[in-house]
């Protein structure tokens, strides 16, 4: 079993991995920013499993957007916002549509059972 300092040190390795190469992540830097910040979310809590949620939220990637001047929104809204680009109805229904599809494999046995495959690799 994998320990509290694995998990930790995976999930930094896969940030970083992802800032190398962030094309291969995601499609658009509002995803990429979307996943930073919600691995950098799930390492606060297994760090601090005890502290406040709402502690837990103002403290890292949220405290950094504070010290630069972003206020509570991300770096990415706020240069959206530069450019006058809003969010379009398509993008609207888009996200609508994604969640759905994820409310449907969370309540389907590929999620409920799911478990890492075996390696075969030696």
């Amino acid at each position: 079993m994998k320990t509290t300092a694995d998990v930790v040190r995976y999930i930094e390795e896969f940030m970083a991995n992802i800032q190398d190469r962030p094309d291969m992540y995601a499609a658009n830097p509002e995803s990429l920013e979307d996943q930073l910040s919600l691995l950098d979310g799930l390492r606060k809590q297994i760090l601090a499993p005890d502290a406040d949620r709402f502690a837990l939220h103002d403290a890292g990637y949220t405290a950094f957007l504070r010290s630069n001047g972003f206020g509570v929104a991300n770096f990415c809204h706020r240069q959206r916002a530069k450019r006058n680009r809003a969010i379009t109805r398509q993008d609207l229904e888009l996200f609508q549509k994604l969640a759905e599809f994820w409310k449907s494999y969370m309540t389907s046995s590929h999620f409920a059972g799911s478990s890492p495959p075996t390696s075969t690799v030696q």
